[in-house]
């Protein structure tokens, strides 16, 4: 079996898949959950005071 050689775009893979992740993650933990799910006579969060 031959040997596999990976060109240097190959690694980059794994970054861009955790970068996608993480702005994921963001954008679900921040905007969606802060702004939709918390209504305005809740208590005051950090970002908002």
């Amino acid at each position: 079996m031959a040997k596999q050689e990976f060109e240097m775009l190959d690694y980059f893979g794994p970054v861009v898949v955790a970068a996608i992740f993480g702005i994921t993650l963001f954008l679900i933990s921040f905007l969606i959950i802060n702004f939709f799910c918390i209504s305005k006579y809740d208590d005051f969060t950090k970002f908002e005071k």
